[in-house]
């Protein structure tokens, strides 16, 4: 949503809107030029407002949106706007259930100084502190026929309540297929049956990038009369990247094939992986902490996250003990993946689980931090539940040294205790 702010001021519009809570993304808006509010409220939307955009967390009944309907205000959701914007641009859409977030912002890198796309990614972009960089609108050369009149268009495309159906991809980039937002899809094949609706989209003088020898990638790939690129074609031992992890190769892989498309030279693309920083909370280094261990934070909040994550960080640091402080994200998805949650956070040397963070309205259930922490200690001896942010602290400030690696891990606001652990 803030990168949507963004572009939209950056084309000229006056942007206002609210959060539940203050925050640094906020404070950056507000510098920016956005009208921003702490809280939603009625108030917060008037009579001068020509079109009220909102997010997949904000449900029917907020004050704000029956506020627009009551003064006849159009509405649409961040997906649906998402949607117009693509459709008058050549959009390159990343999607997959995991990893999409760093491969939009490694094709943005790549493409960057040869087609000088518009971006909106979801994180923050360690070179530039944002989450969008506008574009040419009309580009001087093109590969192909001429874009649209809003020239090219690199975008995060997120699957959760099928939001990427929304877009036009002219080129379509898959990362990978796996069981996710289960409150909304029924199963694994539902989430399927989404990519494939998405594949269809895909025009024929388009691209589908991805592993075609994924089982559930193949099966989203029957029927499109779109060119199939193979990604995996294009690993090799030249790539070099400042986090090395498999999970970021294949990252890669992905963008050197976007890259190919529009003839960017091999090399030329491997240099600007090479000289990518990466994005906010995947594998940043935050420093070193008052006790000496070093301290990194990641937003894995997934089963097939976590592990991918800790795995990597193992072969960073072989010598070290790695501890974890992780924040369940969602009741429901602590319910859902429970067992792949106790299998993933083994990986780490020690555990510490923060209260679960609700980032949408959901019925609280029995699978709270308190349960995975007993169910995690069976396999798992050096676990502890912390009933606060300030008790995780505490713990570790208490029992890490120079021999660690501390995770701050989880797609909540744990990160926020980062501040209070770096000398």
């Amino acid at each position: 949503m803030s990168a949507l702010a963004r572009m939209l001021l950056h084309d000229g519009k006056v942007v206002s809107g609210s959060d539940r809570e203050y925050s640094q993304i906020l404070e950056n808006l507000r510098m920016s030029g956005v009208v921003v509010f702490e809280g939603h409220d009625a108030k917060n939307v008037t009579d001068s407002v020509d079109l009220l955009i909102y997010s997949q967390a904000i449900p029917e009944d907020n004050a704000e949106r029956k506020r627009a309907r009551a003064l006849g205000i159009p509405t649409r959701s961040y997906a649906e706007l998402l949607g117009i914007l693509s459709e008058h641009r050549y959009t390159i859409a990343v999607s997959g259930s995991h990893g999409k977030t760093t491969t939009t912002a490694m094709v943005w890198e790549v493409l960057r100084e040869v087609l000088h796309p518009t971006l909106i990614v979801g994180s923050l972009l360690q070179e530039t502190g944002s989450n969008f960089a506008p574009g040419d609108s009309e580009p001087a050369s093109t590969h192909g026929e001429s874009p649209q009149r809003g020239g090219y268009f690199v975008v995060e495309a997120c699957e959760y309540r099928r939001s990427f159906l929304h877009l036009h991809p002219n080129i379509l980039v898959i990362t990978n297929i796996d069981a996710d937002h289960l409150d909304y899809y029924k199963d694994l094949d539902d989430i399927k049956r989404a990519f494939a609706e998405l594949v269809q989209k895909v025009p024929e003088d388009g691209f589908v990038v991805c592993d075609p020898s994924d089982a559930h990638v193949r099966d989203v790939l029957v029927g499109t009369t779109a060119g199939v690129i193979d990604a995996t074609s294009y690993r090799g031992d030249d790539i070099e990247l400042p986090f090395p992890a498999e999970h970021n190769v294949e990252n890669a892989t992905r963008a050197l094939a976007v890259s190919d498309i529009f003839d960017v030279p091999r090399e030329d693309a491997l240099m600007r992986l090479k000289r990518f920083k990466g994005t906010w909370r995947r594998m940043e280094r935050k420093g070193v902490m008052r006790t000496g261990a070093l301290l990194y934070d990641d937003y894995a909040h997934h089963p097939t996250e976590i592990a991918a994550t800790l795995t990597a960080f193992r072969a960073m640091y072989p010598d070290k003990r790695l501890v974890v402080a992780f924040q369940p994200h969602l009741h429901s998805r602590t319910e859902h993946f429970f067992g792949g949650f106790v299998n993933s956070l083994s990986l780490a040397d020690r555990v510490l689980l923060a209260p679960v963070y609700e980032a949408r309205a959901e019925n609280k259930s029995e699978y709270t931090s308190a349960k995975l922490a007993g169910a995690l200690a069976e396999v798992h001896r050096d676990v502890i539940s912390c009933d606060s942010f300030d008790a995780v602290v505490s713990d570790l400030l208490e029992r890490t040294n120079e021999t660690d690696v501390v995770i701050i891990m989880g797609a909540g606001d744990l990160y926020t205790i980062g501040k209070k652990l770096v000398q």
